[in-house]
C-alpha cells in the first residue's frame, strides 16, 4: 500500500485528479534535461572534435600582423568577402595584392610576375585548395619563382609565406673550390 501511495501523483495526472503545477514541473525538468544533454553534445563537438573545427581567421591575421614588414603583401587564391576580408585587412596595414583566382596558366604567370616585381615577401592564403585554382597555377608558379619560407594550416585555410628573390640566377654567384675526399669535387 505504501508503494502505491508513492506513485499516486503520477497515476492521478492521467486521470485528471493530479495537480497541474506538478505536471508542468515534471515536464519542465524533463525538457531541461533533454536540452542540456543535446547542448553538452554540441559543445563537445565544437571544442573537442576536429571534424567540427572552423577556420581560425583571427590567428591568421595575428600571425600576418606579427610578421609583416614594409614591402610585404597578402595574396589570396579566392575572392574574400565578409568576415574573412574584414579580419585580415583590418588587422594588417599591408597591401592586398591579389583577390581573384586565375583562369589560365598565362594569367597566373602575368599577374604573379607583376606582384613579385613590387613586393619582397608574400603571405599567400590558399582557401579551400581545389576550388579556386584546381590546376594549382598559382602555387606552381610561386614554387618555381620564389622561396617558400613557411606553411601553416588554419582549418581549411593554408597560409604560405614566400620570399621573393631580387634576381633569379641559374649559376652560383661565386664558385667554391672545395674537395670532399677523393670522390666529390
Amino acid at each position: 500500500m505504501a508503494r502505491s501511495g508513492q506513485l499516486r501523483p503520477f497515476r492521478e495526472l492521467g486521470t485528471g485528479r493530479g495537480s497541474p503545477a506538478q505536471f508542468w514541473k515534471t515536464f519542465i525538468i524533463v525538457l531541461l534535461l533533454f536540452v542540456s544533454m543535446s547542448t553538452v553534445q554540441s559543445l563537445t563537438n565544437l571544442y573537442l572534435d576536429p571534424a567540427y573545427a572552423r577556420d581560425d581567421y583571427r590567428s591568421i591575421a595575428q600571425r600576418i600582423e606579427r610578421e609583416a614588414r614594409p614591402g610585404d603583401a597578402i595574396c589570396s587564391t579566392r575572392r574574400t568577402s565578409g568576415r574573412r576580408s574584414l579580419i585580415i585587412t583590418a588587422m594588417t596595414q599591408m597591401s592586398f595584392a591579389r583577390a581573384c583566382p586565375p583562369v589560365t596558366e598565362q594569367m597566373a604567370s602575368d599577374e604573379l610576375g607583376q606582384i613579385t616585381s613590387r613586393y619582397k615577401r608574400l603571405f599567400v592564403l590558399y582557401w579551400a585548395e581545389a576550388e579556386p585554382d584546381p590546376n594549382r597555377y598559382v602555387e606552381r608558379w610561386l614554387d618555381a619563382n620564389t622561396y617558400k619560407g613557411s606553411e601553416t594550416w588554419y582549418g581549411t585555410v593554408r597560409l604560405v609565406v614566400y620570399a621573393v628573390p631580387v634576381a633569379l640566377a641559374n649559376q652560383p654567384e661565386r664558385a667554391l673550390d672545395v674537395h670532399f675526399g677523393d670522390s666529390i669535387d
